[in-house]
């Protein structure tokens, strides 16, 4: 019944000592034998993610940025790419200026300021020459500002077209209009003629909650967070064990 399992990379496919483990990627290429895609949705840089396939090739697609960016890896083909375009970057990054802002790239995390949220985030230095050489290829940025901080800066950016803007508590996000989880999952599935109640997806973090909420059979790491084990429809094994093991002889075997 199901053909496509869709799983965090960070805290569920990865373990502890940020490897995978060999009987989880032996279990994973069995269930692909048997014409079950799998995928991955991470926080990482694309390469990053994509080394760990390079000598046990285990990963059919690599979805980025909540969405916004969709890969078949077998194929070596974009599926979904939603960029934010270059006009629109400059235009943030004057009327956010005082804030340190985050821009995210296929590969790394640019700042312009000295605060580094992750470990492949790096400084930009001059914002003109970074907006030169990464102008088409910003997926995401984040304001990074306390909640306090944000009402001014969301009325001038809501005067912006076609981006998407997401408050919270530290930050802001932003984000091409139209981009996520679930319109890229639509999208893939509907280039596969499949449904999405064939899809099993397994998370730890809150981003996959639009996706949690569709017709998919939707499964929380039991050290999730309170919200989306709720809207869960069963919590399995903590990301400390094997979950996506446990998935698979469930539910694949």
């Amino acid at each position: 019944m199901y053909k496509v399992l869709i799983s965090d990379f960070e805290d569920v496919l990865i373990d502890k000592e940020d490897a995978i483990p060999l009987s989880t990627m032996l279990a994973l290429d069995k269930v692909r034998g048997d014409k079950v895609a799998f995928g991955v949705t991470s926080t990482r840089g694309f390469q990053n993610v994509l080394d760990y396939n390079r000598d046990f090739p285990f990963i059919d697609y690599i979805i980025l940025f909540d969405g916004a960016y969709f890969y078949d890896v077998n194929r070596k083909k974009t599926i979904v790419d939603q960029k934010i375009s270059l006009t629109t970057t400059k235009r943030i990054n004057k009327i956010c200026s005082d804030y340190n802002i985050c821009f995210y790239t296929l590969d790394y995390c640019n700042c312009t300021k000295d605060l580094l949220p992750i470990e492949s985030a790096r400084l930009i230095g001059d914002f003109k020459v970074f907006s030169e050489f990464h102008k088409d290829s910003i997926y995401k940025i984040e304001i990074i500002c306390s909640k306090k901080n944000q009402g001014s800066l969301i009325d001038e950016l809501k005067k912006i077209k076609d981006i998407m803007i997401v408050s919270l508590t530290d930050r802001i996000v932003i984000q091409k209009d139209g981009t996520g989880l679930v319109p890229s999952m639509k999208e893939f599935l509907e280039s596969k003629k499949l449904k999405m109640n064939q899809v099993i997806v397994l998370g730890k973090d809150e981003y996959n909650m639009a996706l949690f909420q569709e017709d998919c059979f939707a499964i929380a790491v039991e050290d999730a967070s309170l919200k989306l084990r709720r809207v869960a429809d069963e919590v399995t094994d903590s990301s400390n064990g094997n979950p996506i093991e446990t998935v698979i002889s469930k539910y694949f075997q």
